[in-house]
């Protein structure tokens, strides 16, 4: 019986090379990606076996922690952050598309939401009780300076 199993006989794999707190993980395509404070860590992760790659390497661009972390398809990343900004990253380069100022106070949450398996829009929440929706992909429908450009407020 799998519920009777102690911890050590559950877990079927085991990183413990971080640093600081790990506070979102999101897995797309066999890599995983590892939001830990205000950076992302991306490695091979084969789920089939539970085995982790060696190699990791590093998102920078967010200034605060990060708390969404969506995969768009594969070469698009989509972060949130306590910054208040959305970043869309090219998985291929490790580095940002363009940056997003998104609500005036800490986004605490988001979701995707798909339409026939396409990721259609972004729902973020935030701190001061806001909740907005962003179609997607914000680089045809948000300014850089955060103009929702006929985005709703939920």
């Amino acid at each position: 019986d799998f519920g009777n199993l102690d911890v050590d006989q559950r877990i079927v794999a085991n990183v413990d090379v971080f640093q600081a707190p790990v506070n979102h993980i999101s897995v797309y395509n066999g890599t995983m990606f590892a939001a830990m404070a205000e950076f992302i860590f991306d490695f091979p992760f084969d789920s089939a076996s539970a085995s982790f790659g060696e190699e990791a390497q590093a998102f920078e661009g967010h200034e605060d922690f990060i708390r969404g972390v969506h995969n768009l398809d594969d070469d698009t990343l989509l972060t949130v952050s306590d910054d208040g900004t959305g970043i869309e990253w090219s998985v291929a380069r490790h580095e940002p598309i363009k940056r997003y100022a998104m609500h005036g106070a800490q986004i605490m949450a988001s979701e995707i939401q798909y339409v026939d398996g396409q990721p259609n829009m972004l729902i973020t929440g935030c701190e001061d009780g806001t909740v907005r929706c962003w179609k997607l992909p914000l680089s045809e429908n948000v300014e850089a300076n955060g103009n929702n450009n006929g985005n709703c407020d939920c």
